[in-house]
C-alpha cells in the first residue's frame, strides 16, 4: 500500500512539475527530433509500400497471364470441336 502511494506521488510529481520543466527547457529540440524521425518513418513506409505493391503487382501479373494462357487454350479446344467436319461451313442451303 505504502508502494502505491509512492508510486501514484511519483507520477503525480512527473507529470505536474518535472515534464513541464523538461519541455520547457528541451522542447524545440525535441520536437526537431521528432519531426525528424517521423520524416524517416514516413519514407519507410513508402518505400515498404512501394517495394510491397511491386511485389503482388507481379505475381498478379504472373496468374493472370497463366489464366489468360489456360482460357487461350480452353477456347482452342472449343473452337476445334465446334468446328464442322464435313467441310461445309454450316449452311443448310
Amino acid at each position: 500500500m505504502n508502494q502505491d502511494r509512492s508510486d501514484a506521488l511519483r507520477e503525480l510529481l512527473d507529470f505536474t512539475v518535472y515534464a513541464p520543466i523538461g519541455a520547457m527547457l528541451h522542447g524545440p529540440k525535441a520536437v526537431a527530433d521528432l519531426a525528424n524521425k517521423g520524416r524517416q518513418d514516413v519514407k519507410n513506409a513508402r518505400l515498404i509500400g512501394q517495394m510491397t505493391l511491386k511485389q503482388h503487382n507481379t505475381s498478379l501479373d504472373d496468374a493472370c497471364n497463366k489464366v489468360r494462357s489456360g482460357l487461350s487454350s480452353v477456347l482452342a479446344a472449343a473452337s476445334r470441336v465446334a468446328a464442322p467436319k464435313d467441310g461445309n461451313n454450316g449452311d443448310e442451303s
